[in-house]
């Protein structure tokens, strides 16, 4: 401890010390990488996807192999830190959230993209969005929201999730039950029952989710950030 008082100290021998260090890695990306522009939400679930080891839920290969797809997509609107959540979460119901708050990013640019491009203001869409809410409080609809996304991509996703609707929901659109399923877990009432699914269930819905994220942020993503 008092070492360094003493004038013929010279100092100790690292491999006397390193022992006491936290040991760590550091690697540098080539430029041709697929993940050299990534940011560290997007290169933390990349890796993590590849790495299923050291996930607690048990994800299947489907299931990994798009939230893989995604994390490396160049997308400016979604949300990667969520993502990134959902993979690591030990609870499906928080992985199937996360996954959903990626969908709910885009409520606003359809609720909202016709009556932005009639005005014809200077700002983005979604400065336009934040004004409409803070100014008179109003708000995307989530389910028609969800309606209008169900409609527009393409069969994959919805045939997933038919392929798990229970029989009370078979008359019942499939966002409507999508959309009941997040409402299921985000409110703690007496007349909302908190979904219970098996793992393959949780997988297939997940599955369906991601599709969704990818094919909606292609089609409504990149509208928030052009003026009109």
């Amino acid at each position: 401890m008092f070492q360094h008082n003493d004038p013929q100290y010279e100092g100790h021998d690292l491999l006397e010390i390193r022992d006491y260090f936290q040991q760590i890695i550091v690697f540098e990306l080539d430029q041709n990488s697929i993940v050299y522009e990534a940011t560290a939400s997007q290169l933390f679930g990349y890796l993590f996807s590849l790495n299923s080891e050291n996930l607690f839920l048990q994800y299947t290969p489907e299931v990994l192999s798009i939230f893989t797809k995604v994390f490396i997509s160049k997308s400016d609107s979604i949300y990667y830190h969520n993502l990134a959540k959902s993979l690591i979460s030990v609870h499906w119901k928080d992985s199937f959230l996360e996954v959903y708050r990626c969908i709910e990013s885009v409520f606003h640019t359809i609720e909202y993209i016709e009556i932005y491009n009639q005005s014809r203001l200077e700002v983005s869409l979604k400065e336009f969005s934040k004004m409409i809410e803070t100014s008179i409080g109003h708000k995307p609809s989530e389910e028609q929201s969800l309606i209008t996304i169900f409609k527009n991509v393409n069969t994959l996703p919805i045939e997933l999730i038919q392929k798990i609707k229970p029989a009370s929901y078979l008359q019942a659109k499939d966002a409507t039950w999508f959309y009941s399923i997040r409402n299921s877990i985000v409110h703690s009432r007496p007349a909302v029952d908190e979904v219970s699914f098996d793992t393959p269930t949780w997988n297939i819905l997940l599955l369906a989710s991601l599709h969704i994220v990818e094919q909606c942020h292609e089609m409504y993503g990149l509208q928030e950030f052009v003026s009109a």
